[in-house]
Formats: C-alpha cells, structure tokens, sequence
C-alpha cells in the first residue's frame, strides 16, 4: 500500500504595516496571479522590499514619505495542506 504524499503550499494572504497612531495599511493577495499596479511613485516597490524585508533581507525598505510613522510590517501566510495561517512579524 502507497502512502497519500501531500505536498503543501505556501499561499501569501495579507501584508500589514502598523505605526503607533497610524491607520494600518494593508495589502490583500488571493490565491493564484496577484498584480499591483499603479501610478509611479505610489508604493509598489516598497510593497515588494516589504515582503523581502520579513522573509529575511537585511536591508531594511527605503520608505516614502507616505510610510513614515509605520514600524512593523506583517505577513500572513496559508499553508494550504493544513488549512494554518502564519503570521510573520518583523520591525523597521
């Protein structure tokens, strides 16, 4: 008898950033394609150093002027085999 193999996925839910007296700013992805888009200058690189700020770069974002005042950015993550949400904390 064969063992059921599962493989899990790792599905990317929910960027956060949090500031004492800000209101969060939060990006919300669905499972498949996901594109941001937009304006120059409206935020979507420092979306994209945001997530490779928690998943462990070094460099910290640059920030634009609209995201000062934010510390700490967070991302939920859905591991699709157990049906779990992570959430990823990390400060500026």
């Amino acid at each position: 008898m064969k063992g059921i193999e599962m493989h899990s996925r790792l599905i990317l839910k929910k960027l956060i950033l949090t500031g004492n007296g800000k209101r969060d700013a939060v990006i919300n992805f669905h499972e498949g394609l996901n594109v941001i888009a937009g304006a120059s200058d409206t935020g979507k690189s420092f979306a994209f150093e945001c997530i490779n700020y928690i998943l462990g770069s070094s460099e910290v974002p640059s920030c634009p002027p609209e995201a000062k005042g934010y510390q700490t950015v967070y991302m939920e993550i859905k591991d699709s085999c157990q049906q779990e949400i992570f959430t990823l904390k990390r400060d500026f």
